[in-house]
């Protein structure tokens, strides 16, 4: 179906209206991005909607996105009913869309913009059975991509950030959604928002480190992470941290040196200061290498926050 939109991203949310401009009613409809969803009333044609969607600051409450779009469900086991049959076939589809096979979660839905997800009752096919009335019912699931423009002072993460391995030189390495893990070598990683036109000037930059489950929240006052440069774990006296955490360096985007930093705390966040020494205005990335001096593999988990005006 044909529908316009007119969203933007401004102070974490994202705002706007949703047009119908189809002739046919979108049943049940969501605006949906990472795992970030809101729920609309049904649009008939020619409707619009207004959308506030909260962008989530963390990604690992362990929900599935089927839950937030067509609701959980509840069946006592006995016959069910319509309505139910319905809900679960729905909720099928949504799971098989959101399924992440490294993980087995059904949490985020991928892609770098809105999607809107909305529901048809047409039927796929016509089927005839002679000498017999023939009980007709389907579920279609339309999944139309949205415009957005982002603007203003956000703050990237979560679902508005996106990390991809640069250069692996580990003996082995492994990614997920939450966890990175490799042997001795060295990962470079790169964190950087979604898309947007303009330049970004960055305010501040915050991370975090740390083992099973989320890494602690990033919001309130972050310790200062200072820069230092480590020992040689060869050289007499030098003891490296043994608590399965890497070392980091950061790469000064002005200079194009990387920098090394003292070994962070496990779930402590903190701020990198100068956030324009680390970002770039051009796309908002950020370059980490993390170091493993040590014989044995390492995982852990790195969350990032960038703050910043898109003008």
């Amino acid at each position: 179906p044909k529908v316009s939109a007119s969203l933007q991203l401004d102070g974490g949310r994202i705002r706007g209206t949703v047009t119908n401009q189809s002739d046919r009613t979108l049943i049940a409809p969501a605006i949906v991005l990472g795992s970030s969803a809101a729920t609309l009333k049904d649009l008939a044609p020619g409707a619009s909607a207004e959308v506030n969607l909260p962008i989530l600051s963390s990604n690992f409450d362990g929900r599935q996105l089927s839950d937030t779009v067509v609701g959980p469900y509840n069946w006592d086991g006995g016959q069910m009913s319509e309505s139910q049959q319905r809900q679960l076939i729905r909720r099928s589809i949504i799971d098989q869309l959101s399924f992440d096979p490294m993980t087995g979660a059904s949490g985020v839905l991928p892609g770098d913009s809105p999607t809107l997800l909305a529901w048809g009752n047409d039927p796929v096919t016509q089927a005839e059975l002679e000498g017999a009335q023939v009980r007709r019912e389907a579920n279609v699931l339309y999944q139309i991509p949205l415009a957005m423009t982002i603007r203003g002072r956000n703050t990237f993460a979560a679902d508005l950030l996106r990390s991809s391995a640069l250069d692996v030189s580990a003996n082995f390495f492994n990614k997920d959604p939450w966890n990175i893990s490799f042997g001795i070598g060295e990962v470079t990683m790169a964190y950087q928002p979604l898309p947007f036109e303009g330049r970004l000037v960055p305010e501040q930059l915050v991370i975090a480190m740390g083992f099973g489950g989320d890494v602690t929240g990033l919001g309130g006052k972050h310790a200062i992470l200072r820069e230092q440069a480590r020992c040689d774990p060869d050289a007499d006296g030098c003891a490296p941290p043994q608590d399965g955490m890497p070392e980091l360096e950061i790469l000064d985007v002005r200079t194009g040196t990387w920098v090394q930093f003292e070994h962070m705390t496990p779930g402590q966040a903190s701020e990198v200061e100068n956030a324009a020494r680390w970002v770039d205005p051009s796309t908002g990335q950020v370059q980490v290498k993390f170091v493993n001096e040590r014989q044995d593999g390492i995982g852990f988990q790195f969350k990032v926050e960038i703050t910043g005006t898109v003008e």
